[in-house]
């Protein structure tokens, strides 16, 4: 038993502690599971669904693509600002710096991971200095001592069952998986520590999320190079301590023996989780997920569609006739398109035809469709996969109520990520050997400039604490060239050319031959540049580069109309679809339910 300047903490109790929160939690790693078995389709992995199960729609992937791509889509960068004057130059060069460092880390890979684990129950992500063991673990590709961020998995992630959050969870840990011999170099235990394998189950005997790829054989640590053993990390924020566990062969940590290492927490005061969730629970720290509102709708419309499909299948159109007068049914099913039949007995060959899809069971799964994009926050407007509206004005007025829904959760998003690069902030800021470094050129000088540096000396004089940092992510979403177009010619037209009469006050001029250039690539239309020549500029008559451009003559009146069209909507061609089939009288394309 170790002692903190505190108290001493019981081992044995937190282990039975970590053991009833597992098996609390079963049900949800249950439900996760089935989501992202269900998410993942019928061709994707080594557990293949059952034939009566397949998915012929799979809504929940789409639900994820185009929620995640709506979220974080490329390489966060970090706005830094900071209220000590003293520090303002040193973190505009560690705002530069942090901005590269995170791109050649990747750190864009694991925040997406962390979002669709937050889509399908909670992400967690993992910011602290990467050990021996855990270096090893990544192939050497984490140097030992260096700051890493890390997607924990629900699977093998445990907190205090007891908080309503987990920001006041009393232990909060999860286990990790490291070879052997690395193990037992870091911590040398005094006793042995065997090898375990990696089991397809939890402890409590619930499959495994990573099982749905590898499959028995490799989930059993057959295919398994080395000898490796599993680890339990718990963190104890009231002690501000470290424990790792040996797990036991049932991957549990190991009880009635000493912890393999007990060390003060080094990092920032929140500590080495962070969490991600979308959907708060009164008094509960497990945060409800987006997919559990969908889960119902995408498998009523599966089976639906799984109906829908038998009985295409099954239809199919016949030409009967007497055993009697068979022979003039093989004449009628040989004859050629339009040809003349003499047959001798008309009323003993009939034709006979067995019914389709039925339109009642199409008109249900469509509504299950529709029911399942507004239950997604209306989809189909989020993921631009159809128009909604029938002119562009409501599809405007959609637009922007789909995005104040995704905007909640943008939000949430956004404070995660800050989260994260603070917490990788806070240990670049505190390296006792890295220097920043960044090349400064000023504005109208762009061929000369010095490199900034900002030695650990210089982090020292200014302590965290004082620099009241606030960290502030942006360009998560994408942002494609014939959106920066658009921004560009919204800046011309609103700031610009208001503006023309004050800039040339201020010898500052507009470059419409610069405009198009940029215009053109941005748009992918290098035929802009053909429609100009480039030459000296025209000055007025009278030698006043001051004065009035030549205006066209004639007095003229220019009205301009502007008409809005939209092609039918999805949910109108739905509509008259359905109506074809039940032989009703359809409604005009593009009417809105």
């Amino acid at each position: 038993m170790a002692r903190s300047s505190r108290r001493p903490v019981d081992y044995d109790r937190l282990i039975d502690s970590i053991q009833a929160c597992r098996q609390a939690w079963q049900t949800f790693r249950e439900e996760r599971n089935f989501a992202i078995r269900q998410y993942a389709g019928d061709h994707w992995g080594a557990d293949q669904p059952a034939a009566d199960a397949r998915r012929i729609s799979n809504l929940l992937s789409l639900y994820a693509k185009v929620v995640v791509r709506q979220l974080v889509a490329k390489v966060p960068r970090f706005s830094l600002s900071t209220f000590a004057k003293e520090a303002r130059r040193d973190v505009d060069v560690a705002e530069n710096w942090v901005n590269d460092e995170i791109e050649v880390a990747r750190l864009d890979d694991v925040l997406q991971r962390a979002v669709y684990d937050g889509i399908f129950l909670m992400g967690i992500v993992k910011v602290a200095l990467a050990t021996p063991s855990e270096s090893v673990g990544s192939g050497w590709g984490l140097k030992v001592g260096k700051p890493f961020a890390r997607v924990v998995s629900f699977d093998d992630f445990v907190a205090d069952r007891n908080a309503r959050s987990l920001d006041e969870a009393g232990f909060v840990g999860h286990r990790y998986r490291v070879p052997l011999d690395a193990a037992e170099d870091q911590y040398k235990p005094k006793y042995k520590l065997t090898p375990s394998v990696d089991m397809p189950e939890t402890e409590q005997g619930d499959d495994r999320s990573k099982q749905l790829g590898q499959g028995q054989e490799a989930a059993m640590g057959r295919l398994e190079w080395q000898d490796m053993v599993d680890l339990w990390e718990i963190y104890i924020p009231s002690r501000g301590i470290v424990v790792t566990f040996a797990s036991d062969e049932s991957g549990q940590p190991m009880k009635d023996v000493e912890p393999l290492d007990v060390q003060e927490w080094i990092g920032p005061p929140c500590g080495p989780y962070h969490f991600l969730g979308y959907g708060l629970v009164p008094d509960n720290a497990i945060p409800k997920p987006p997919v559990s509102d969908l889960i119902e709708p995408d498998e009523l419309a599966n089976k639906l569609m799984r109906k829908l499909a038998n009985q295409a299948e099954r239809q199919k159109d016949l030409t009967i006739a007497n055993r009697k007068t068979e022979e003039d049914g093989k004449r009628i099913m040989d004859a050629m398109d339009g040809q003349m039949v003499g047959v001798d007995n008309v009323d003993a060959v009939k034709p006979l035809s067995f019914p389709g899809p039925n339109p009642q069971n199409f008109a249900f799964a469509t509504q299950m469709w529709d029911l399942f994009s507004r239950q997604a926050g209306n989809l189909e407007t989020m993921g631009g996969l159809s128009p909604q509206a029938k002119t562009a004005a409501q599809e405007k007025m959609l637009n922007a109520n789909a995005s104040r829904i995704m905007q909640d959760m943008q939000d949430v998003t956004v404070k995660f990520v800050g989260g994260v690069g603070e917490a990788l902030l806070w240990y670049y800021w505190h390296h006792p050997d890295l220097e920043m470094t960044d090349h400064f050129s000023p504005p109208d000088t762009p061929h000369v400039g010095i490199d900034r540096v900002v030695t650990p000396e210089a982090r020292v004089r200014v302590p965290w604490e004082k620099l009241r940092l606030r960290v502030s992510p942006y360009s998560l979403q994408p942002v494609t060239p014939q959106q920066k177009g658009e921004q560009i010619d919204q800046f011309v037209m609103n700031i610009v050319m208001p503006m023309t009469p004050v800039m040339a006050q201020q010898g500052v001029f507009f470059d419409l031959a610069a405009y198009v250039a940029l215009r053109a690539k941005l748009f992918g239309t290098p035929e802009l540049l053909q429609i100009l020549t480039v030459s000296d500029p025209v000055t007025p008559q009278g030698g006043d580069q001051g004065g009035d451009l030549p205006q066209p003559g004639g007095d003229s009146t220019t009205t301009h109309v502007r008409e809005n069209t939209s092609e039918a909507t999805r949910m109108g061609q739905d509509k008259q679809l359905v109506a074809e089939m039940m032989a009703q009288q359809p409604e005009a394309p593009g009417g809105l339910q």
